[in-house]
């Protein structure tokens, strides 16, 4: 079997259904594209060949073939590292590109939730909700652990009360999240926000540290007494809320639902006017959650009705 390694794998499976004039297989990792000769890949003892590769950005996938028709690629299984493909003469392609028939036409695509594994349910909803906000929620751990970690799945929820909603999953191996954990035991926590001055700390605090090992140490950041809860915030962070578990809501023994009332809000100097409340756009400049390890800056901002920054100025 083949391997390539180039980073984080995807992996791309060539089926005994791939048309005999198709010889290479190109991918466009962004935007340098790469091909690769299919017959070095078509040998295996279940007659799949596999193929690993960097995903980087979004990309496409072509299979080349005879007249320059097109062979598309069919998602069958995926991963966090990438996905898993199945080449099928005159397929309809699910997955990061849109659809396009072998006569070069488009076709839309059309997906039942609930004929979907929870991967590729989690791959669209994240592909294509987007950017997130991100809740960098600290907690103490039961051993006195600094405990950090990035959560997209979150946003505000109302006013009155003032509520936020945070999104928890397992982790891959099947374990409890830290900040579920000291959620649950203490029921109070910290949403700190991110903005583009620590956003390489919040990706490293994303890492799958053992309970023992602080991700405030591993990225190089502060544990702060907080002014109204137990657990500690981030100082570094533009902003954050403290907050106490108002529901939780346990959808099933993977998922689980915290709506957290906030009791205060710490703010850098600068970031919000105490007389009017309103929050400086110049000093705030927070960083959206895209998918796999991409993000967004919000640096480009504009009303409506008028032109879009690409098509005009924008204020």
């Amino acid at each position: 079997m083949l391997k390539r390694m180039l980073g984080a794998a995807a992996v791309l499976a060539l089926g005994a259904a791939l048309p005999a004039h198709a010889t290479t297989v190109s991918f466009s990792p962004d935007g340098n594209w790469n091909t690769f000769d299919v017959s070095d890949v078509l040998s295996n003892d279940n007659g799949l060949g596999w193929f690993d590769f960097n995903t980087g950005d979004a990309l496409e996938f072509v299979i080349n073939v005879a007249a320059g028709q097109t062979v598309l690629l069919t998602v069958v299984d995926g991963g966090y590292a990438g996905d898993r493909f199945q080449v099928f003469d005159n397929s309809v392609l699910l997955g990061e590109t849109s659809a396009v028939a072998a006569d070069g036409a488009g076709t839309n695509v059309d997906l039942n939730f609930a004929e979907l594994t929870t991967l590729e349910r989690y791959k669209l909803l994240t592909g294509l909700v987007f950017p997130r906000p991100i809740a960098w929620v600290s907690t103490w751990g039961e051993d006195g652990v600094a405990n950090c970690a990035p959560y997209s799945f979150f946003n505000v929820f109302s006013s009155d009360p003032a509520l936020l909603i945070l999104g928890f999953g397992l982790h891959p191996n099947g374990a409890l999240k830290d900040s579920l954990a000291n959620i649950r035991r203490t029921s109070e926590f910290v949403v700190n926000l991110v903005d583009e001055s620590t956003a390489n700390a919040m990706h490293i605090s994303s890492e799958h540290f053992p309970p023992h090992v602080s991700e405030f140490e591993k990225s190089g950041l502060t544990a702060t007494p907080a002014s109204l809860v137990r657990h500690p915030r981030i100082a570094e962070a533009p902003a954050c809320f403290e907050c106490k578990v108002f529901q939780r809501l346990e959808i099933n023994a993977g998922r689980e639902l915290v709506i957290g009332e906030i009791l205060l809000v710490h703010a850098r100097e600068g970031l919000i006017d105490p007389q009017s409340k309103r929050v400086s756009e110049e000093m705030y400049q927070p960083i959206g959650r895209l998918y796999g390890d991409r993000y967004c800056t919000s640096r480009q901002r504009f009303n409506l009705p008028g032109p879009l920054p690409d098509q005009g100025s924008a204020s």
